[in-house]
């Protein structure tokens, strides 16, 4: 919903007159007409600190005004989680059934122990999509005319607004 390039700090920039800052609370107004139990938000770590705070901290009031008391939020790693890419990501989860907030523990690490799993790379986690079994399952990983080439197992494609 932010884009980090609103978060870097600049004087002539004033996030405040930046409509698209307003979409954290168009999801809420999602949030208000679904009324789910729980609800999850993603988005840039910036959004703790843009404007001092300002937005997050209103945020939180419209969640509270909407029932949801229980609340937390946390900047993770997604790396830590098996994404293959080292980017931190502020995570906020709320519910409304008094529950308390299940923060999984990260899985993978930088240093692993000996029993610890490290960071995953892209090849790890999309290896299969070129098998005869996931192109039949998965109609929209079949390679086409905008194949490009192969590097290793991973396949890469031409967008096709490209030249």
């Amino acid at each position: 919903m932010f884009g980090k390039r609103r978060f870097v700090k600049s004087q002539s920039h004033n996030p405040h007159d930046d409509i698209r800052n307003d979409l954290i609370f168009t999801y809420l107004k999602y949030v208000e007409e679904f009324n789910p139990k729980w609800f999850m938000m993603e988005n840039v770590a910036g959004l703790v600190n843009l404007a001092d705070g300002y937005f997050l901290e209103n945020f939180i009031e419209r969640v509270k005004e909407l029932g949801y008391n229980n609340y937390d939020y946390k900047i993770i790693n997604t790396a830590d989680y098996g994404v293959p890419q080292k980017r931190k990501r502020f995570i906020f989860l709320a519910n409304r059934t008094g529950n308390i907030i299940p923060w999984p523990k990260p899985k993978f690490y930088s240093n692993p122990e000996d029993w610890e799993k490290p960071y995953r790379n892209i090849n790890q986690v999309i290896t299969g999509l070129e098998t005869d079994k996931s192109q039949t399952k998965l109609k929209n990983h079949t390679p086409n005319e905008s194949f490009t080439r192969s590097c290793g197992t991973i396949f890469l494609y031409k967008r096709r607004d490209a030249k």
